[in-house]
């Protein structure tokens, strides 16, 4: 759900798939959430989704290491080169996504083909 508000947020359970929606005041900017929540939760919060990050940049050049690449070239460069502007996100590669899709779909069964054929056509009613 695409919202303009950035304080409004929302989650779906994967047990139950049922999805709520709500509003939550973060502050307006830096300032006003380190004086809302103070300022060791505030750095609290970023060094914990800066480490989830960096893991996943990390993780995402691992899985492409270039031929003349190894993993001590990808822990120098965590070290030295990383930082949180690089973890901007990125445009997907639409051929890259329907191969992925292409594949999943492969995967499938005659039951599990059915059930997204009325998935599909359920969205395309909407």
């Amino acid at each position: 759900m695409p919202v303009e508000n950035p304080h409004v947020t929302g989650c779906k359970s994967a047990k139950s798939g049922t999805e709520a929606h709500f509003s939550i005041d973060l502050g307006d900017d830096l300032e006003d959430a380190i004086e809302k929540f103070g300022g060791d939760t505030v750095f609290g919060i970023f060094r914990a989704q800066a480490i989830v990050k960096a893991q996943g940049f990390a993780r995402n050049k691992l899985d492409n290491l270039g031929e003349d690449e190894s993993v001590p070239d990808v822990e120098v460069f965590m070290e030295n080169k990383w930082n949180p502007n690089l973890c901007m996100r990125r445009p997907v590669d639409p051929v890259k996504q329907q191969e992925r899709m292409t594949k999943a779909i492969d995967r499938l069964d005659a039951e599990g083909l059915e059930k997204l054929r009325l998935e599909i056509e359920a969205k395309l009613d909407r």
